[in-house]
């Protein structure tokens, strides 16, 4: 039997089971023996540290998730399009690689401008999203790779307050296992799949040891983690274009030969180790360091006009992905309070390469047939042929330090009040630079007009076919001060109010050159300065002791940004901004800002057999960072407009008999314009991007024991992700995202120390295109990753 059919048959069981279910993210069960979870007929609780401390996570009043590291081993949870699968009120706009998508939260989307979501490995923030890019950006959010992690935190809403100005839709906060000061371990894991219409298989290994080299006082805990998956896409040769094809605009008519098979394969290496050092049982120092490097072949969009899984690019688009996360976090316990403080040091770089030709080569050809000197000759259609490489990179370096002060609960220091206090800092520095290529530009120009192109209007002599480049830094400096108190007025309410207090410096710095640098400013130069003050303000309700409502409002804040300078005296480009209504164009755009008001209540039922978690939501948010594309060809960022968006999350998990769990989750985001600047594309009405309007998932697992030390379980998971927009165009294929679904599967023993399954992902193989990706203004299809069934193997001692 071959392993689909084997899969086949495991996932008939598991439809049968999952009638409805997911085990919801909000309370997914505790890291642990599968077993003792098993044999247990309540649910089990969850602690995150979302608000600076440990808390049970029903007395976070407001709405978060948190997947723990067993859920998101049983559910293989890999990436963040996962996650976003997963856990409601999330979705991405894809990149076509890991590293390249950008992240949305209850329909705060901007396709410019910083991110709108913050990201933290433990309390490192590890965003990196540009405020400034290059036409073909470079990069999206930060993945940082799932493995040996306790939980994943997701706080819906802006966290202004206690996580800064890149939290404005959100936070995502995947949180590591820590050292364990008392007992050695040892765990492996070894897993095998097969993708449909890969050509070779996939494998992950993984690896963690834990130390206790001095019980109870020093431990260290180091983990590796190195997989690879193959591709599916497969690359075809570009059958020459013919000066018809060109004038009719049919530029992907059909492919050639077959070159390469499954060019977009992704390999992903992950170390991390960590020590913990408690010399007294008031002080715990933890050095840290996670790094990871992610390589892709190619990316994983096809052109649909060809068919499925084909790309007939001229330039293949690899990449590499850089991350290192080096970090020092000091707790101490004053008696009065517990002080952390947490040193740290973010750095990414990103280098890829990307097929120009569809711009560079085309905006040749069209210069060369309308130029006075050249046009007669009408030949401009050899130039599309020329491959148009361009490579770009990317740098993120970020410093940051964090001092605060939490206070005891009530219920360790007998007084009403708790609160949390602190300072942060952190200095950002981010390059970028893009280097554009016509490959035979210079000889095309002697073999079509016998002269070389610097004696032609072109004016340039394309040396070694190099045809321009651009360079920029931007420095973000910033500082702030936050607080968080609450006063429990009686035992069952409570009252929170914050405020953050930001103060940031930006510098920019940008030069460039070449025959495409024409009209623009060989260098160029700015500098900003911004305060943002952020509150909010909860109140939270005991109805009893399973029973809690809360009500919320706070306000999020992204500061401005700069924008890549663009041609402003020569060209099509000053007649494109005055189309719009900007006569005096900026390099920079005005920070944004919302306020978000939130109603919820977190429920348990049954002798804690079963949670209802619910919450509704409304957003107004102000001066919309947005980039559009102008009719010269240019990419401009600006505060174009404003909107809203309003809906709610919905989590259910029951437990109705030992052993088995059923859930429901699902979300409704209604995110649109309210107002919007005439002629830049878009009108009031219109959804924001990216934003499915709805998305629910359904599951089940069951887990039964048939000796003392051994149990089997099986699992099924269905998540429906509804309609999106993708672009504000109704005439852009992009325009309408259609829904799609995934099934996954798992089953497997647990023989004490060794668990063997086998997974299906995506099973139903749903290839649905659910996003087309823009790069160098070719659109490309995304699908989700095929059919993927295969063999996990892990030992823990």
């Amino acid at each position: 039997m071959t392993p689909i059919q084997l899969a086949a048959g495991v996932s008939t069981l598991l439809i049968g089971c999952a009638v409805a279910t997911v085990s919801t993210a909000q309370q997914a069960p505790a890291a642990g023996p599968p077993s003792s979870a098993a044999n247990s007929d309540a649910l089990e609780t969850i602690v995150v540290t979302a608000g600076k401390r440990a808390e049970d996570i029903h007395s976070v009043p407001y709405s978060i998730s948190a997947v723990s590291g067993a859920e998101l081993e049983s559910r293989h949870i890999d990436n963040v399009e996962d996650i976003a699968r997963t856990v409601p009120g999330i979705s991405f706009g894809a990149g076509g690689n890991a590293g390249k998508d950008t992240i949305t939260i209850r329909g705060i989307s901007s396709q410019g401008g910083n991110a709108t979501v913050g990201q933290y490995l433990d309390d490192v923030p590890i965003v990196t999203q540009s405020s400034f890019a290059p036409p073909s950006p470079t990069s999206g959010a930060a993945e940082p790779k799932i493995f040996d992690l306790d939980r994943i935190e997701v706080l819906r809403g802006p966290q202004g307050t206690l996580y800064g100005a890149g939290s404005l839709g959100g936070t995502i906060r995947y949180i590591t296992k820590s050292p364990n000061l008392q007992e050695d371990s040892v765990s492996a894991s070894a897993d095998v799949s097969y993708t449909k219409h890969a050509n070779e298989a996939n494998y992950e290994t993984t690896a963690v040891v834990n130390i206790a080299l001095v019980p109870g006082v020093f431990a260290i805990r180091a983990g590796v983690d190195v997989g690879e998956l193959a591709g599916y896409i497969d690359q075809y040769t570009q059958i020459p274009l013919t000066e018809a094809d060109v004038t009719a605009g049919n530029y992907l008519a059909q492919p050639g030969a077959l070159l390469n098979r499954g060019v977009n394969t992704q390999r992903t290496v992950a170390v991390r180790v960590a020590a913990e050092w408690a010399p007294t049982d008031k002080l715990v120092i933890t050095p840290a360091v996670f790094a990871q490097r992610f390589t892709a072949g190619d990316t994983a969009v096809f052109y649909p006009t060809l068919g499925r899984y084909v790309q007939d690019k001229l330039v293949a688009e690899p990449s590499t992905d850089t991350m290192a996360v080096p970090s020092l976090t000091i707790q101490y316990d004053l008696g009065w309070a517990d002080m952390t403080s947490v040193t740290s040091y973010f750095f990414r770089q990103n280098a890829n390469t990307s097929d120009g030709t569809y711009f560079n080569s085309d905006f040749i050809q069209y210069l060369a047939d309308t130029s006075p000197d050249l046009g007669s000759c009408q030949c401009g259609a050899a130039f599309t042929g020329l491959p148009g490489p361009s490579y770009s990179h990317e740098q993120t370096a970020t410093t940051s330090q964090e001092l605060r002060f939490a206070s005891k609960l009530p219920q360790e220091s007998g007084i009403p009040i708790s609160w949390v206090a602190g300072l942060f800092a952190s200095d950002r520095k981010i390059k970028t630079s893009e280097y554009d290529y016509i490959t035979g530009i210079r000889q095309t120009f002697l073999n079509l007009y016998g002269v070389p192109p610097e004696q032609t209007s072109f004016a340039d002599a394309f040396t070694n076919d190099f045809a321009g480049y651009n360079s920029g830094k931007e420095d973000q400096s910033q500082i702030a001060a936050f607080g968080d108190f609450t006063y429990y007025v009686r035992s069952n309410l409570k009252v929170t109010a914050g405020v953050r207090e930001l103060r940031a410096n930006t510098s920019f710095d940008f030069n460039t050159g070449g025959y495409f640098a024409q009209g623009i400013p060989p260098h160029t130069q700015a500098s900003n300065g911004y305060t943002a003050t952020t509150p909010k303000v909860s109140i939270s309700y005991d109805i009893s002791n399973e029973a809690t409502v809360y009500a919320d409002a706070s306000k999020g804040y992204r500061i401005g940004g700069y924008i890549v300078p663009i041609d402003l005296t020569t060209g099509l480009c000053p007649a494109s901004l005055a189309a719009i209504g900007i006569a005096n164009p900026q390099l920079s755009y005005k920070p944004d800002s919302l306020w978000s008001y939130e109603l919820g209540a977190k429920t348990d039922w049954v002798d804690n057999r079963l949670s209802v978690n619910a919450a509704a939501y409304y957003v107004d948010w102000k001066n919309v960072q947005q980039t559009f594309a102008l009719s010269c060809g240019s990419l401009f960022t600006a505060n174009f407009g404003n909107a809203v968006s309003y809906g709610g999350e919905l989590e259910i998990l029951a437990k109705p008999v030992r052993g088995l769990l059923l859930g429901l989750e699902a979300g409704a985001t209604h995110a649109t314009l309210t107002s919007v600047a005439p002629d830049v594309g878009a009108s009031v009405g219109q959804h924001l991007l990216n934003t499915p309007s709805w998305t629910a998932t359904v599951s089940s697992e069951y887990r039964w024991t048939f000796a003392p030390h051994d149990s089997a379980f099986i699992r099924g998971d269905y998540d429906w992700i509804g309609p999106s927009h993708g672009s504000y165009n109704p005439n852009d294929a992009a325009f309408n995202y259609p829904s799609y679904s995934t099934l996954n599967a798992r089953a497997g023993v647990d023989l004490g120390n060794v668990t063997l399954s086998l997974y299906a992902k995506n099973l139903a193989n749903d290839q649905t295109i659910i996003q087309r990706v823009t790069v160098e203004l070719l659109e490309d299809a995304y699908v989700p990753r095929p059919r993927t069934v295969g063999i996990q193997f892990k030992v823990a001692l």
